[in-house]
């Protein structure tokens, strides 16, 4: 009886780790939806390199595949170039060094040696095809998307976009975003809120 016992205990154990093997993984959930959205990223112009906000709308289409965003703020923030000549910063060599009022030869406050921001305002539009549909990043499907737009000013340009967008069934969404034009580059995070959400809570 024993012996029977431990054959039917050993078989068993060796069963349990094959039946573990097969597990349901649920479907991705369906994204489809109207999502207020905001980026923040580096934006490359002409004028330099800065900081870039865009705060627009997302729509998403499971059923067409497509991702449409409009983005009707897009501000652009740079190093102006009203610094004041009198102060200049001395480098003391291994990263170091500090700010200097030329005329009088001491040192001052760094912010005296730092150009004022500029903005830029702009705004524009893509439409995207979801060219994979699950990329997972962790638990989210994220979907792989490549297409075009128009940025309608500072500079006015057509550009080449492409990233990828995940969304989870608790109605907020993220992702990467790289944007192409003439004299024009942005690379950033994007963050949405299904706008349902927000309705509901009315």
């Amino acid at each position: 009886m024993k012996a029977r016992t431990l054959l039917i205990t050993l078989l068993l154990s060796t069963l349990t780790p094959a039946a573990a093997q097969y597990t349901v993984v649920a479907p991705p959930p369906d994204i489809s939806g109207v999502y207020g959205s905001a980026g923040l990223g580096f934006i490359n112009l002409e004028k330099g390199v800065g900081l870039n906000i865009p705060l627009g709308l997302t729509v998403v289409s499971e059923r067409y595949r497509l991702i449409a965003t409009g983005n009707a703020l897009d501000f652009g923030l740079f190093e102006g170039g009203d610094r004041d000549t009198r102060y200049v910063r001395q480098s003391f060599g291994l990263g170091g060094g500090s700010c200097v009022d030329s005329l009088t030869r001491r040192w001052v406050s760094d912010f005296h040696c730092s150009g004022s921001t500029d903005a830029l305002r702009s705004a524009s539009a893509d439409l995207n095809f979801i060219a994979v549909n699950e990329l997972w990043l962790g638990d989210h499907p994220a979907r792989l998307f490549v297409g075009g737009g128009y940025r309608f000013l500072n500079p006015a340009t057509p550009y080449f976009s492409a990233g990828l967008y995940a969304a989870s069934r608790s109605g907020f969404s993220g992702g990467f975003k790289l944007a192409m034009g003439e004299e024009y580059i942005f690379l950033g995070i994007v963050w949405g809120i299904d706008m349902r959400k927000i309705f509901r809570r009315f």
